[in-house]
């Protein structure tokens, strides 16, 4: 699902730069289904090296899927994701900050 970074504009998507914002954007969020996850991964022969990994024996034991969410998040309004996702726990936050906008992913649990 697209997020704040594009939006449907008639029979189009209009994409917001993400130089110079003003507050953190949400990019785009993806949903997948926790049963999926090892398979998947292992199928596609991925290393966990320089990748976002979510340990899911820390999530609730009802988990069924996992949501994951892609932010724009310039260094001077890092406050305005935090109000946006409050009590996001460091074991579900990658942070890409080298670059400006900084590229924040999390995930978080669902239950569908």
């Amino acid at each position: 699902m697209g997020g704040e970074a594009e939006v449907l504009s008639g029979n189009g998507i209009i994409r917001t730069p993400l130089r110079d914002l003003s507050v953190a954007i949400g990019v785009c969020t993806e949903f997948f289904p926790i049963d999926s996850l090892d398979y998947d991964f292992k199928t596609l022969d991925r290393s966990s090296k320089e990748c976002f990994v979510a340990d899911k024996s820390k999530f609730p034991s009802t988990t069924s899927s996992i949501e994951v969410e892609i932010w724009a998040v310039p260094e001077r309004y890092k406050t305005s994701f935090e109000w946006n996702k409050p009590g996001i726990s460091s074991d579900f936050l990658y942070k890409l900050a080298e670059v400006e906008p900084q590229i924040w992913i999390y995930a978080h649990a669902s239950a569908f």
